[in-house]
């Protein structure tokens, strides 16, 4: 299936209620870039995701919006939320912006893969609110670039809960007049949160920057502010 919008205030908007247990699902035409749509020069937010129970976004275009995908959650209610195979770019704001602002049963669970998001400011940029809420984030295999942010920002606090699953293949492309390549903040990372214990999470194959006009990586290319957890890199460039 596909989605196509031009021009609007939002291209996607889905907005969940209590007792919700909607999907919504692009999936694209036979594995095809850009086969699920193109979301352009809308003025607000590409795709906008408020308490959604399930989305799962395929081969999709969205270029030239605020966020590309803004994805929040409030209250008690939660989110899960896939994005696959999608080119993100020319976006004023993040690329794929992550809001976990609900309480201690709220979660927000996303699985960020096989993309390539460029922005103004962070690529992905995802962040827990401080009210309690839990963030769980498989973030891998994405080619990530920012002209003045960073190729991703992961940041958590003492009172809520954000968990990296997955962080494998990740290609920071560059940040030339940005603050940084891979920014993480207060994280745990933990490739299984259903098994008791740490489970090493891959870094697999991780490029930060690269020679070339435009693919310097402006600060600290990885940084790691109080992590806990394992995360284990095959390759780190």
């Amino acid at each position: 299936n596909t989605v196509n919008v031009d021009g609007a205030a939002t291209g996607i908007q889905l907005v969940g209620v209590a007792g919700n247990t909607g999907t919504f699902t692009v999936t694209g035409v036979g594995a095809v870039a850009g086969s699920g749509g193109t979301i352009q020069n809308v003025s607000g937010d590409g795709v906008s995701i408020l308490n959604y129970p399930t989305v799962s976004l395929s081969y999709m275009d969205i270029t030239g919006n605020n966020d590309g995908i803004d994805v929040t959650t409030t209250g008690v209610l939660s989110s899960n939320v896939t994005f696959d195979n999608n080119v993100i770019r020319g976006d004023s704001g993040f690329g794929i912006d992550l809001n976990a602002n609900g309480g201690t049963t709220s979660d927000l669970i996303a699985t960020i893969t096989n993309n390539t998001i460029s922005a103004s400011n962070n690529a992905v940029d995802a962040q827990d609110g401080g009210n309690g809420g839990f963030l769980e984030l498989d973030l891998s295999d994405n080619v990530l670039t920012s002209t003045t942010g960073a190729g991703a920002n992961i940041a958590g606090t003492a009172l809520g809960v954000v968990t990296v699953t997955g962080f494998a293949d990740n290609t920071v492309q560059g940040t030339p007049g940005g603050n940084g390549g891979l920014l993480i903040d207060t994280v745990t990372f933990d490739a299984d949160t259903s098994t008791v214990g740490i489970q090493t999470v891959s870094g697999g194959t991780t490029n930060i920057g690269a020679t070339g006009a435009g693919n310097r990586v402006q600060g600290d290319g990885l940084q790691l502010f109080d992590p806990t957890g394992d995360l284990s890199f095959t390759t780190l460039n």
